[in-house]
């Protein structure tokens, strides 16, 4: 109904049903997609995506509180475990340094403990391009890089639209 959203884990509702009716109108234009979390409700993707023959980036949301981080982490790793036929790569974090919720260093180390647990599985992080070349050892620390491309949002300044072509092909 739009009235909660997933930045709010106790109150967020998906109606019975949703999940597989999306999925199913995305099925016949592509074979894969991606979440932001393993935490219910968006585990469901990963049931349904398994029924219909697709396969998920399975996120696993990364903050400043260690205990959800590893609630996370214990979670993906166990549905990566329960359907290995669904999951493409693990996406550890999403925009954490954007957020400037922890350092490079911290982030490479969760990275680093969810490959050394994840039974062979790519496993890789997402931000803009500025902040993957600012903390190279992100880079080192996974499989590939998944770059947001996203000038409006862009670090230090955003881009402005008249800019927007150029900075993209830079």
């Amino acid at each position: 109904d739009g009235s909660s959203s997933p930045l709010d884990p106790e109150n967020y509702k998906v109606a019975p049903g949703r999940i597989r009716a999306d999925l199913e109108a995305l099925h016949p234009f592509t074979n894969c997609i991606r979440t932001y979390s393993s935490l219910p409700p968006q585990d469901e993707v990963v049931r349904v995506a398994e029924k219909l023959g697709m396969q998920v980036y399975l996120g696993i949301w990364v903050n400043a509180n260690a205990e959800e981080t590893q609630k996370e982490i214990a979670t993906a790793l166990a549905l990566a475990k329960a359907h290995p036929k669904a999951i493409k790569a693990l996406v550890v974090g999403n925009e954490v340094m954007l957020r400037r919720e922890m350092t490079g260093e911290q982030l490479a180390a969760i990275i680093r403990e969810v490959k050394a647990r994840s039974g062979g599985l790519p496993v890789t992080y997402a931000d803009i391009f500025e902040f993957w070349r600012r903390n190279p050892v992100l880079a080192k620390a996974v499989d590939f890089m998944a770059v947001h491309i996203l000038p409006h949002w862009d670090d230090p300044e955003p881009v402005s639209i008249d800019q927007v072509q150029a900075h993209v092909r830079a």
